[in-house]
């Protein structure tokens, strides 16, 4: 009874002993190194756990690796690389045959604006401006420029006077003040007796329907020699015709020429612009002349 009770302890303690490790098994088996407090043993080739950025416990690794012999095969062969490639058509060569350059592709273009935006037109200006004179004292003249050759033509303006202006010009004498604005009485105030800032040539026209000039606008002075007044402009281009006085000054406004009786050598003739009189050509200053030259009397 005894021996029969041994035998059975010696088979159940052999049922509870480790299986016998393979030689060939001890070559798959190694130690983890990662970590040198908690060593595992881990299977070369399989995947390490870690956990993702989102929270997810994923594998980082290789997988187990599968023997070739049971791997598929892939049951589409693999095409040789000229047959797909001679599929793709190549980029167009910009330089032809010939050396030279076969013409660009045309890419499309955006279309223009349907309604561009057209400059101001003169008829979408004002017709008129309100503006104030400065301090002092602001002069109305004649023409657009610095030059008076009357001085009763002049209107003296007070300061804060309220004026309305119609159109601007530029000076028609050079060396004045630059931009002149026509008051409805007709008379020319230069801008810079205007207290302000005011856009004057974007809002108004320019006098005369002219473009970057002074169209419609002329004035021709004359200036007279020391010895020679304003008092003998002749009612026709002889010294025999009666003659009147146009007051004080050295400046003439004449608008034409015309020729005449010879006087000191000299058979031109001035006419006085707004008055049908004379002057003869010797009694001005050869260098005197101011203004745009005007045309022959008709």
């Amino acid at each position: 009874m005894f021996s029969s009770y041994f035998a059975v302890m010696v088979w159940f303690g052999s049922s509870l002993a480790a299986p016998a490790l393979n030689p060939s098994s001890l070559a798959d088996l190694t130690i983890d190194e990662d970590s040198l407090l908690e060593p595992r043993w881990e299977r070369k080739g399989a995947a390490k756990p870690t956990t993702s950025p989102w929270g997810a416990v994923v594998a980082v690794g290789a997988g187990p690796r599968i023997p070739a012999a049971t791997a598929t095969p892939n049951p589409l062969p693999a095409a040789p690389l000229s047959s797909w490639a001679a599929a793709i058509p190549a980029a167009p060569n910009p330089q032809s045959a010939s050396g030279g350059f076969s013409p660009a592709i045309a890419l499309p273009v955006a279309p223009a604006p349907a309604n561009p935006a057209a400059p101001l037109s003169s008829s979408a200006k004002k017709s008129s401006l309100s503006l104030t004179t400065a301090q002092g004292a602001s002069y109305c003249r004649k023409y657009p420029d610095n030059i008076s050759t009357d001085s009763s033509g002049l209107r003296i303006l007070g300061q804060n006077s309220h004026v309305s202006v119609t159109c601007w010009t530029p000076s028609t004498i050079s060396g004045t003040d630059p931009i002149w604005l026509k008051a409805e009485s007709g008379c020319y105030i230069n801008q810079k007796s205007f207290s302000g800032k005011v856009d004057v040539q974007g809002q108004l026209s320019q006098c005369g329907g002219g473009v970057g000039g002074s169209a419609g606008i002329r004035h021709w002075v004359g200036t007279l020699q020391e010895q020679y007044k304003r008092s003998d402009c002749y009612d026709c281009t002889s010294l025999d015709c009666e003659s009147r006085n146009m007051g004080l000054g050295p400046y003439v406004d004449v608008d034409c020429s015309i020729e005449g009786i010879q006087v000191a050598g000299n058979t031109t003739w001035y006419r006085q612009a707004d008055a049908d009189c004379f002057y003869p050509g010797g009694v001005f200053t050869p260098t005197g002349w101011l203004g745009t030259r005007g045309d022959a009397c008709k």
